[in-house]
């Protein structure tokens, strides 16, 4: 249970498609049980808030989720965050649970809650960076700072999927994370501890160990740039003849780079015979399942990002 006075900001960072909603999701269900109330910030680089939408239903009296959606609150929506932060507060809850886009500069983070408006009501819980140990995209260098900074600052480094790994795939995982610290400059490695244990088993033990774990500020060398100039976002209304045709366009955006460089593609698809579809990839996992959702957006994010290129049943909005 929470013994300071103070709101505790809980950040759960990861790169583009890492997992971060699904943690969340089982993360607050944790905390309900300890009769915490909890309020989530969602910010989605794009202009559709897709993962605020998978979260909305397990919103209710002890659980409300705001959205800062169509800017990154590391640069041109940090003042909006801040605002959100101190709103929050001011109600009657016990954590903040604060859920970045994937190209989320944690250096950034920093500086928000050292802020004079934040940093009296507010104060740093822990900070998770959720990895998929299957998504190892290969990163410009602006992206590889991005996970890099989200790493470092990192309490606990939490794989995802690793029950589809066996040792030597966890252990591939890991040097693969190591390596992306150790070429920033940190010769040492994480601080932080690892998880690698599937999902369907963690404890309340371990959650608590993760609430626990708090967080570190490696030294490192910093590097600042505008994301809007760095990275793009898209939303795009697309229809399909059905689920073949959908793999086949998503396939095609990773795969062709005369498309630019696209890290995620995420939301809603609609077929012509009135069903829908949630997509949900990165350039090495593609989820592509039926749902209700009534709906034929979908958001494309990446770098270089060549509209004229697009299949033609891609509509930009």
């Amino acid at each position: 249970m929470i013994l300071s006075n103070m709101i505790q900001v809980d950040l759960i960072t990861g790169f583009l498609g890492a997992g971060k909603t699904t943690f969340i999701r089982r993360y607050v269900e944790y905390l309900r049980g300890q009769g915490e109330k909890i309020h989530i910030i969602e910010n989605e680089f794009g202009k559709e808030s897709v993962d605020s939408a998978i979260l909305r239903n397990i919103e209710d009296d002890d659980c409300h989720i705001s959205d800062l959606a169509g800017m990154c609150m590391c640069c041109i929506g940090k003042s909006a965050f801040i605002s959100m932060l101190v709103e929050s507060s001011k109600a009657d809850i016990d954590r903040i649970i604060v859920e970045p886009s994937g190209i989320y500069d944690v250096d950034e983070f920093f500086d928000v809650m050292t802020d004079p408006r934040v940093s009296c009501c507010c104060e740093i819980g822990t900070i998770i960076t959720i990895v998929d140990p299957f998504s190892r995209p290969v990163l410009t260098s602006e992206a590889e700072y991005l996970m890099f900074s989200q790493l470092v600052a990192s309490g606990t480094v939490l794989l995802s999927k690793t029950q589809l790994l066996d040792e030597n795939g966890v252990q591939s995982a890991i040097d693969w994370i190591e390596g992306v610290v150790t070429s920033k400059g940190c010769e040492n490695g994480l601080a932080a501890e690892y998880c690698v244990k599937p999902w369907d088993e963690l404890t309340d033990s371990d959650y608590e160990d993760f609430m626990d774990a708090g967080y570190y500020r490696m030294v490192h060398d910093r590097e600042v740039f505008e994301h809007s100039g760095v990275f793009q976002s898209e939303e795009l209304e697309l229809e399909v003849a059905d689920k073949e045709e959908l793999l086949h366009i998503v396939k095609m955006l990773f795969s062709h780079k005369e498309y630019g460089t696209v890290f995620r593609v995420k939301g809603y698809a609609k077929t012509r015979n009135e069903g829908y579809y949630e997509v949900n990839c990165t350039g090495d996992y593609i989820y592509c399942e039926p749902v209700n959702e009534k709906g034929s957006r979908i958001v494309i994010i990446g770098q270089h990002l060549k509209y004229s290129m697009f299949h033609p049943t891609l509509k930009i909005l």
